[in-house]
């Protein structure tokens, strides 16, 4: 699925909205048609993904042929947990296999975060802390949020009832008709991951347009001699 939020007269683009993205041939040509059609600043794509020997040469690719269109490709590897996956994240990658790709990312200098979101109430503080002390030196970015719910699945209606405090409406402007859905947000346990990311030198974001406004700022500031 392809997604794209409005941002002035430009967007950003999702390529994956809560899918594992594809990067054969078709799937980056479709990208960069839309990246061009939209007026894009910038393609995000969050993934929890193995790196296999086709997915990072496509994602290199991908930046290559977005560079030469000014456009960021920012990547985020998601983590929910690091000692539930196999509970919550089944199929997924490892953790070892995400702290991997976070390294290649550095090495290879793209743009990129951990996904912490959603923040699940029912993963204690402490296990948040240890994840970023295992990333800070791969990525010192950090994205945090809530758990947006759907009453109509049993997982959502348990959270709604073991954490009613928690529980408020937002709308979410990156699905079209911008619809108002509930999410469960533990503001005192994400200040708590925002001051321990500060605390080694990382930048928590509780935006991803944000994240890629900061780092095309700076990009701009570079260009300029600023």
């Amino acid at each position: 699925m392809l997604a794209s939020v409005e941002y002035g007269k430009s967007s950003i683009l999702y390529p994956s909205c809560d899918t594992e993205v594809g990067l054969d041939t078709h799937r980056i040509k479709e990208i960069i048609d839309l990246a061009t059609t939209t007026n894009a600043i910038a393609v995000s794509i969050s993934t929890k993904r193995k790196l296999s020997t086709t997915f990072m040469p496509g994602l290199l690719e991908l930046n290559k042929r977005l560079s030469e269109l000014d456009v960021l490709l920012k990547v985020s590897i998601s983590v929910s947990t690091k000692y539930q996956i196999n509970d919550i994240e089944k199929g997924a990658s490892s953790y070892a296999d995400r702290l991997q790709m976070a390294t290649t990312l550095r090495n290879h200098e793209l743009a990129a975060s951990l996904n912490l979101k959603p923040v699940l109430p029912f993963i204690p503080t402490s296990e948040y802390l240890e994840i970023i002390d295992d990333f800070i030196h791969s990525t010192p970015n950090f994205m945090l949020g809530g758990l947006y719910l759907s009453g109509d699945s049993q997982f959502g209606q348990s959270i709604i009832r073991d954490y009613p405090n928690l529980i408020s409406e937002k709308t979410v402007d990156w699905i079209p008709g911008k619809p108002i859905w509930k999410i469960c947000y533990d503001k005192d346990k994400i200040d708590s991951i925002k001051t321990h990311i500060n605390s080694h030198g990382g930048c928590g974001y509780l935006s991803d347009k944000d994240f890629i406004l900061n780092i095309l700022d700076k990009k701009s500031d570079i260009s300029n001699g600023r």
